[in-house]
Formats: structure tokens, C-alpha cells, sequence
């Protein structure tokens, strides 16, 4: 059997447009995890780099708008997250909703794939 990355997509369209959107320009700015980037995103278990991980990035100093949250890219459940990855990371304020249900989404796809610790996966923007 050969080699299978799972893929995550969400939908500039769909259900979260400002985290897909966020997710697409990080993308283009470079960071990993597209399918163009040849470099795939790796799941991170450990709850303290994953806090690690959010607190660097979206540190509680940063000021939220009403209904905005941080969003961080590449999520701080990955270990190229903005502290215990290598390649920079981004953060932008989007709907607060949209986040917390994408990342939802994105636990849920851990599940379904049975995404463990280092295992790959791809991050896809889809229309």
C-alpha cells in the first residue's frame, strides 16, 4: 500500500470564509501545510507546546475586537506552530465563531483520519 496524506479543506465559500482566508494568504506567504508548498503540516498532541504553540502566537496581550478571536496559522496543534515550528507563523483577528467552529472541524478530521503525533497532513483552500 503506498503512502496517503489526509487532507483538511475548508471553503473560502463555506462555513468559515475568514479562517479559510487567513489560511490561504498564510499559504501564499509561504508558510507550510499547501499542497504547493510541498511541505505538509505535522499533528502535535502535547498540550503544553500546544499552548506554547497559541501563547506565542496569539499572546492575551493582543486586543480582540467584539466578536474576533486570534487565529493562528499553522495551528497551534501542529509542530510548526509559532513556537515549535521553524518557518514563521501568522495570526490574524476573524469572526470568533468561525474559529472556534473550525476548530472543531479540524479536531473532528484528527479523529476521522486518525491523525496521531507527527503524522502529516495538508491544509486545502478550496473556492
Amino acid at each position: 500500500m503506498g503512502d496517503f496524506t489526509p487532507t483538511m479543506s475548508y471553503s473560502l465559500s463555506g462555513s468559515y470564509p475568514e479562517l479559510a482566508t487567513h489560511i490561504r494568504d498564510a499559504q501564499a506567504a509561504g508558510l507550510p501545510g499547501g499542497l504547493a508548498s510541498n511541505r505538509p503540516l505535522n499533528r502535535l498532541t502535547d498540550p503544553t507546546l500546544v499552548d506554547k504553540n497559541r501563547a506565542v502566537a496569539c499572546p492575551a496581550s493582543l486586543p480582540r475586537p467584539p466578536g474576533q478571536s486570534c487565529d493562528e496559522y499553522p495551528m497551534a496543534s501542529t509542530h510548526q506552530g509559532a513556537a515549535t515550528g521553524v518557518n514563521g507563523y501568522s495570526w490574524r483577528m476573524i469572526n470568533e465563531n468561525q474559529n472556534s467552529s473550525g476548530g472543531v472541524a479540524l479536531n473532528d478530521f484528527f479523529r476521522a483520519q486518525r491523525i496521531i503525533e507527527w503524522d502529516g497532513f495538508w491544509m486545502v483552500i478550496t473556492p
